[in-house]
């Protein structure tokens, strides 16, 4: 480079005499020497350079060296051009206000890089970049460019030095990655050879890959006397700045009169001289000259005072360059390096890159980039590293870890997801077609509508995450399985939420909000609360399609938001995260209800089936919660869980909230049910609260070893009733009211609790008894504790009952902490009957006051003829005088 452009100069110098560019100046080309890997060195020379007077500088080769060379001249408003720097510190103008060059910037190769790979056909390209400038300026130029082309993907490789140790990691690196298509950004000959060797010492440079360096460095192979095998090259490229203008007469002329020069000593293979001479920079630097005295001569057309003045400044060396910036040499000007315009960086506005592979250590030119149009020589084939003319692929055979349906897996999720949206259909109109059917309308037909559609919606969102992802199925995945999830989730803690409302205040509930169109807008809240993020998200950060490498075979397509700076981890976003957690909260909900309702039960009544789904989707979200935190490189353990434990949880809830009814609904459409079984559905589903339920044996209410053992050989009076009862644990929320069948026996101060199997019975003995006071007005509630420090609450439906039953308790002694009168008279809730031991096992109770009030005996089992039956009754028809035996 340094031998071809000094003799460039030299030619450049004889046409401007020749052409009398500048016939009043004698023009006079002095060399100064620098050494790029001593800056104090070219510090030195500078310095002298500029006392010793010069008018303006060409230079230098190297760009450290123009940095420090331009930095000096800069102070002293000399204009400089250089033929060969290329970093792009060299156009900030604060620092170099007097220099431009005709020669590409290195960002421009960065922009050529990527043309080149796109119309190749190719779209993936490794950059191995050095931690330098150019390096660094080149890979920010590809980056730009390769966004504004979404096809291309560059893949970066650092390399931190030319030592071996470095060299050898980063492309240990490049065979990880997989990536087949090569570029090296660094200008200097003497790393790109280092990084070469390494690599064809490793076999990376074969068939199947791909390398282009910046510049054509075919003679240093060719002057390379430690290289055994120039041929191993053959099929390495070079992206050069366009220095072969056939066709323009200036370029022409040049050529013609290049073929007469003698060759300079030290010039590598000088057979080469007439056909690559020109390649080395020449035509920029015979620009740089005659650019140069063209600017000189018209700054002294117009420098003030007239030429006369200028020339009289110039020999006493006060000429007053200041207004020689960059743009001051927009002549459009055309030489044999073509057009050259400046901008105020002083770049050029017009830069041509070659294109060429080496064959036999001569670079074959195939393809020209003029103005970012890429032009392929189509009289040339090109050749590729291993003797082929077949084009590589950018990578080596990968595969997607994606789950499609192609593969087992995937096959059985989609299987079973078109099964499970068909089911869901089915019973939308088979719900929709038998509303008016008992067991459809206790479950509530809206909230069924509600669960399947939900339902139906997670099922396409797991359908969404097999194959390939697009921007549309990356957003829509997402909001189907939320907005599916939540109208799940909802509608059960709805529908728990009104029979935990209902058995929690039994008399005093507002069953306005208990309805369906009201529990809905609890739904419509939720369901809210869970999308608002993923939209938010969405309308502030664009979506993308990346491709992760997960190791030489494979990769993964990932759904990404390159601009989201703040909450993008990649694996998840702070948008999901806040939906993950508000979904968590709603199981935990929905777990909690299931809990509280967890005793209530009737023939048809789903408490127990929505129990089990909210613990199954529970365990669910817990083995699932890991998939959503692993890191990317265990995407397929990751896609796995995730997938599999929605799959589970949505096909679990399907079969346990609708097989039943599809049973039920079947047989109705095949006529198996009666008159008969239709009648006791309805008499099951249908409870009055304030009812009592009798059995037809006692023997199933009571545990006759407890009773007997406190009741044998005594007459005692007894009271029985069913009321809503609360057995209060040490935290309060896991209180829940229950109906429970009462028999009170207050002589023994005890009570005894029965469920409505009539299987189940406790025996407790009491110690006071108080009323609840209430602000509420209709609320009736009083307190029991019992010896061992239990506490019970019952409701009962009016103040008088409240009064009879508080009353009742301190019938024989026990004093009552909150009546305002002690009253001995015996009295009873309604509904309520009394009995002696003997009766316990064989009486029949029936559903009027006259069987249930007349009942006495004595502890040998036989009615008292001596006692009228119908006398001194009280005011609830019971007895109110009965004779005590010891």
């Amino acid at each position: 480079m340094i031998l071809t452009s000094e003799l460039s100069i030299k030619l450049a110098a004889d046409y401007i005499k020749e052409s009398n560019i500048l016939p009043d100046v004698d023009l006079k080309f002095i060399r100064y020497y620098a050494d790029e890997t001593s800056a104090g060195d070219v510090t030195w020379n500078t310095v002298k350079m500029i006392e010793n007077g010069v008018d303006a500088v060409i230079g230098d080769m190297a760009s450290s060296s123009t940095e420090i060379s331009a930095g000096l001249t800069g102070m002293f408003q000399i204009p400089q051009c250089s033929c060969a720097s290329a970093t792009s510190t060299l156009s900030n103008k604060a620092a170099y206000p007097y220099f431009f060059r005709t020669t590409a910037n290195v960002v421009l190769y960065g922009e050529a890089f990527i043309d080149w790979t796109k119309n190749m056909g190719w779209k993936r390209i490794a950059l191995i970049y050095t931690l330098d400038g150019p390096g660094q300026q080149a890979l920010e130029k590809m980056e730009i460019k390769a966004s504004m082309e979404p096809s291309i993907e560059v893949d970066r490789l650092p390399l931190y030095s030319s030592q071996g140790r470095h060299v050898n990691k980063t492309l240990k690196a490049l065979i990880e990655l997989g990536t087949r298509i090569v570029a090296i950004a660094d200008l200097r000959p003497t790393m790109q050879m280092s990084i070469l060797k390494e690599a064809e010492s490793m076999g990376l440079l074969k068939k199947g890959w791909v390398w282009i360096v910046m510049n054509n460095i075919s003679p240093v192979f060719r002057g390379e006397p430690k290289l055994p095998k120039i041929e191993a090259f053959d099929g390495l490229m070079f992206a050069s700045g366009l220095w072969d203008f056939t066709g323009e007469p200036r370029f022409d002329s040049l050529k013609e009169l290049w073929k007469t020069q003698t060759i300079p000593d030290g010039y590598i293979q000088p057979e080469r001289w007439e056909i690559e001479g020109l390649s080395f920079n020449g035509p920029s630097a015979y620009s740089c000259t005659e650019l140069l005295a063209l600017g000189l001569n018209r700054a002294l057309d117009i420098y003030p005072g007239g030429r006369s003045v200028g020339l009289m400044d110039l020999r006493k060396r006060v000429f007053n360059s200041s207004n020689m910036t960059p743009s001051f040499y927009n002549f459009s000007y055309t030489g044999p390096g073509g057009l050259m315009l400046f901008n105020d960086t002083g770049d050029l506005s017009v830069s041509s890159f070659d294109i060429s592979f080496m064959k036999n250590g001569i670079a074959v030119p195939y393809a020209l980039v003029k103005l970012n149009h890429f032009e392929l020589n189509p009289n040339v084939t090109i050749e590729y590293l291993g003797n082929t003319t077949e084009k590589p692929s950018e990578t080596i055979m990968r595969y997607a870890m994606n789950s499609n349906i192609y593969e087992g897996y995937g096959l059985f999720v989609f299987i079973t997801c078109v099964i499970g949206f068909s089911c869901c259909v089915l019973m939308f109109v088979l719900v929709f077609c038998f509303r008016h059917l008992k067991p459809i309308m206790i479950a509530s037909p809206f909230f069924c509508y509600l669960q399947i559609t939900g339902l139906a919606m997670m099922y396409v969102g797991i359908v969404l995450c097999l194959g390939k992802p697009t921007r549309l199925k990356c957003i829509l995945l997402q909001l189907f399985l939320s907005v599916g999830f939540s109208l799940t989730i909802g509608s059960m803690i709805a529908k728990n939420y009104r029979i935990y409302r209902i058995f929690q205040n039994v008399f005093t509930v507002r069953t306005t909000r208990l309805r369906s169109y009201y529990l809905a807008r609890i739904v419509a809240v939720f369901t809210i609360l869970t999308i608002l993020p993923l939209v938010t998200w969405f309308s502030v950060y664009p979506l993308e399609i990346d491709e992760y490498t997960l190791s030489r075979t494979t990769f993964c397509w990932i759904c990404s938001y390159p601009t989201a700076e703040f909450g993008n981890w990649g694996y998840i976003t702070m948008a999901e995260i806040m939906v993950l957690v508000w979904g968590y909260l709603l199981i935990l909900l929905s777990t909690f209800l299931a809990f509280k309702t967890r005793n209530i039960s009737s023939k048809w009544s789903e408490t127990s089936q929505i129990a089990y789904v909210s613990y199954n989707s529970g365990i669910a979200a817990l083995i699932s919660c890991p998939g959503f935190f692993l890191s990317l490189d265990d995407y397929k353990v990751a896609s796995y869980l995730k997938i599999s434990s929605v799959l589970f949880a949505v096909t679990f809830s399907l079969l346990v909230l609708y097989f039943p009814k599809f049973i039920i609904i079947m047989r109705v459409i095949l006529k198996e049910t009666t008159k008969f079984s239709m009648y006791r559905m309805n008499a099951d589903s249908e409870v009055e609260l304030t009812k009592p339920s009798y059995s037809s044996s006692l023997e199933e209410n009571l545990n006759l070893n407890l009773v007997a053992k406190n009741l044998f050989d005594f007459t005692v009076q007894a009271h029985e009733g069913v009321l809503p009862v609360k057995k209060m644990a040490r935290l309060e929320f896991f209180s829940i009211w229950e109906l429970r069948h009462i028999i009170l026996v207050p002589m023994k101060r005890f009570f005894v609790l029965t469920d409505k199997t009539k299987k189940n019975a406790t025996l407790h003995s009491y110690t006071d008894c108080e009323i609840i006071p209430s602000e509420e007005s209709n609320h009736h509630s009083f307190r029991v504790r019992t010896t061992v420090g239990l506490v019970f609450l019952f409701q009962v439906s009016d103040n008088a009952a409240l009064e009879r039953w508080v009353t009742q308790s301190a019938t024989f002694g026990i004093e009552n902490t909150a009546a305002t009168s002690s009253v001995a008279q015996p009295s009873l809730a309604a509904h309520s009957s009394f009995y002696a031991p003997s009766a316990l096992g064989s009486q029949q109770m029936h559903d009027t006051p006259e069987s249930a009030l007349h009942n006495r005996s004595t502890s040998a089992g036989f009615i008292d003829p001596n006692i009228d039956s119908t006398a001194n009754t009280g005011s609830f028809g019971v007895k109110s005088s009965w004779p005590r035996y010891p």
